[in-house]
This record gives C-alpha cells, structure tokens and sequence, in this order.
C-alpha cells in the first residue's frame, strides 16, 4: 500500500520537529556534556556533528522532497534496520531518516551501547515527537550483532544499514546475509589529501589541517594521508604547522579545544603500531608528539613517511598526518592507489585530468580546492558507499538466489526504494 498525501505531510512535519530538536541539543549543555563525556570528543566538535549537521540533513530532505507525494514514492512498510556508529550516531540518524522517513519506511536504530546516557535523551525526543515507525533501542546488554540477529528473524524482508570497521563487518557478514534483503556497509575511509604542482599554500594549508583534525582525527571522513610534490613540500608544510602552532588541545569541556582524548583503548593501540612501525621505516617527526599522553591525548602531528608504510594505507583515527612526497603524477597515482580504502578525497593546485580521474575512480566523494566535510555540501555528505573496503551494498535476490554485490556512490532513497528520483 502506498504512502497517503496526509500520511506524507505528516512526516514532513515530523522530520521539521525533529531537526529543530537536534538543533537545539547546542542549548543542552547536559546532554552535550554527558557525549562528551561518554566519547571524549571535543564540545565544538559534539555541536557540529550531533547537533547542526543532523539537523541540516533533515531539513534538506523536507525541502528537496516534493511538496506532496508523487507516484514514484517508496510504499509503506518495508523496514530499515541501522546499526549506529559511535562516532557520530546522531549525525548518521539525521543521515538515515532523511532517506527514509518520508517515502513511509519503518527504521529501527540500535545506539552504541557505549554511549547510554547521551542515547537515552535521542530515545525521548523521537518518542515525544511520535515518529510513525521510528525506535531507537539504547538497551546496554544487546550488542549490536545481537540486534541486527533478532531483527534479521522479524523482518525478512528488510534493509539492513551498517556503520562500522570493515573486519567487524566481514565477521558479522554470514550471519546475516540472505535473511536481508539488502545489506548497504559504510566503513572505513583513508581520506587523501593531494597538493598537485600550483598549490596554494596558505589556503591548502588551513584545509588539510581543518580536515585532518575533524571530530579530532576520528571520523571516517578526516584527512588521514597527505601526497605533496617534493618542490613544494617544505613550504606547504612550514603553513600547516603555523597553523596547528594556534590549535588548542585537552579538557574535551572547553569550547576552544580542536582535540581531546581518545576513548578507546584499541585505536590508542593501533596509533602505538602505526607509528612505531613508521619510524622502524625512517618516518621523520615533522611536528608534534605521536605518543599517547596518560589521558589519552595524541597532540596532533606531523610525519614524514614512506608510501607503503601501514600508517598511510590503513585507516587512522587519531591526530597524525602521515605526509608522503612524490616526484611525478605516475607516481603519485602509484601511491594513492595503495590504500585499499576509497571514501573521500580532496585535491589542491592546478588540476591534473589523470589525477582527478585516479581519484573520482576509487572515492565516493571527490572535493576540489577545500576540505569536502562542511555545511554547503550537506547534498554530496548525504550520500553513502564508496570504493573497495570503505562500503559496498550487497542486493539478495531471493528469486533467483543471486547476491549482487555493488561498489560506488548512492543516494539513501535510491537504495531503500530503487527508483529515480530525477524527478524531485
């Protein structure tokens, strides 16, 4: 049965409720303090993330939507399933219901059981807002491999959507695959940063550092690599630390701080691994200290590394920038191509087709001139999927038994209902 006109303008209505409350959590210093506190993540980064740029989504859906529903909208009742990341749980069910909600799906949303507290105040906003078909479970004991196993044998028939690391991904894959009937994975990024020959400097400079240093260094969308031709190394790299010479770090509670502690004791681990393996190799310490503080505390960084280094081709998240020069564009394709991650990219200097074109082939999202993660491309940051390990979506044809397995860049409402929304 399709979606109703009153139905529909229903939940526009809904969505408009909800993105003036996520908004709002800014004024919440409670519930902010209580994420910051359960993540250690940096206030300004909580406002940005968990409270603009959720509600930003979802007020572009409402406006890009059609005024009422059209003949090509998703029927009601198929059911979404999302497994939320925590780093960014309230950003990514922004994301998600702006896809979702108003072409009448169902969604139910498992919270990161680490992050309790702060999930129980998202629970009580969609509940007094009355989202038709909307849950959010914050249950503390349900891992969220038991939750994507309990509702895999409630709905069959559903979409299952997961933010995550792509070993944990593989792991849980069998279990799983069959019982959905699609299964779309967001993972990890390897995000490059390129300076091409022309760059500009003072402009490169402050976007690399703005990028590499988003939500801190852990998001899946910061710069974790940087290729910059060894002519122009020592003077776009003499910029950056100028500029991280004026980035505040420490108490996660003060509003002027870029970068707190790290949380979690794997990822401390990994940075200990990377970088040691790094320095085994002759990596040169450009800026900062790499080594964890006994609070957690990576002070952001700087290295000079090799390209095949696992710094540089594995996923990062903390404050380290590796920094790879490179002599010729053959190479420096060559290099990129390393990492078998392809979430976003950005490009300075004087554009290089061949470049652009390496680029665009292996990353969801290509930016040129700035760092991509900001509010006027919340149309490209609404997107999901990517290249090789970072995301793939997996289509179970029950009819034939077929799984097809697709790599690339998707709109939400393209996957949950697979039509064409040109038209909107």
């Amino acid at each position: 049965m399709a979606i109703t006109k009153a139905e529909y303008l229903k939940r526009v209505t809904d969505l408009e409720k909800l993105s003036t409350r996520f908004a709002g959590l800014a004024a919440e210093n409670g519930w902010v303090a209580e994420f910051c506190r359960e993540t250690g993540f940096c206030r300004r980064n909580i406002l940005l993330r968990e409270s603009r740029m959720a509600s930003i989504f979802l007020r572009r859906s409402v406006f890009e939507f059609p005024l009422e529903p059209g003949p090509k909208v998703g029927e009601k009742g198929k059911t979404v399933v999302c497994i939320l990341p925590g780093n960014g749980p309230v950003y990514s069910i922004g994301k998600v219901l702006s896809g979702a909600y108003l072409s009448g799906h169902c969604v139910h949303f498992k919270y990161p059981r680490k992050l309790p507290k702060s999930g129980l105040r998202i629970a009580e906003i969609i509940a007094e807002i009355g989202l038709e078909g909307i849950t959010l479970s914050t249950d503390e004991s349900e891992s969220a491999e038991d939750f994507a196993t309990q509702k895999r044998d409630t709905a069959r028939n559903s979409i299952l959507v997961l933010f995550g690391s792509d070993s944990w991904f593989a792991s849980l894959l069998p279990s799983l695959q069959g019982w959905y009937s699609k299964i779309v994975f967001e993972g990890p990024g390897n995000d490059p940063a390129v300076c091409l020959r022309g760059t500009n400097s003072d402009l490169a400079s402050q976007e690399i550092v703005v990028g590499f240093l988003n939500n801190g260094g852990q998001s899946c969308s910061a710069i974790k690599r940087l290729y910059v031709h060894e002519d122009d190394s020592e003077q776009v790299i003499a910029k950056m630390i100028a500029v991280l010479r004026n980035i505040p770090t420490g108490d996660p509670s003060d509003g002027a701080n870029w970068v707190g502690p790290i949380k979690s004791k794997r990822v401390l681990e990994r940075s200990i691994d990377q970088v040691a393996e790094a320095g085994r190799n002759g990596a040169c310490l450009l800026w900062g200290d790499p080594r964890p503080q006994s609070t957690g505390l990576i002070v952001p960084s700087l290295l000079s590394c090799q390209p095949s280094d696992r710094i540089v081709v594995e996923e990062t998240f903390y404050p380290v920038l590796p920094i790879v020069t490179y002599k010729s564009y053959e190479e420096l394709m060559n290099f990129i191509r390393l990492s078998p991650f392809g979430l976003n990219a950005c490009i300075f200097g004087n554009l290089d087709m061949a470049v652009l074109t390496t680029l665009v082939g292996c990353h969801k999202d290509v930016s040129v001139g700035r760092f991509g993660v900001r509010e006027e491309r919340v149309r490209d940051l609404a997107s999901i999927g990517g290249y090789r390990r970072s995301a793939v979506v997996i289509d179970y044809r029950e009819d034939s038994g077929r799984t097809v397995k697709r790599n690339g860049r998707f709109e939400l409402q393209h996957l949950f209902d697979e039509i064409d929304l040109d038209w909107f």
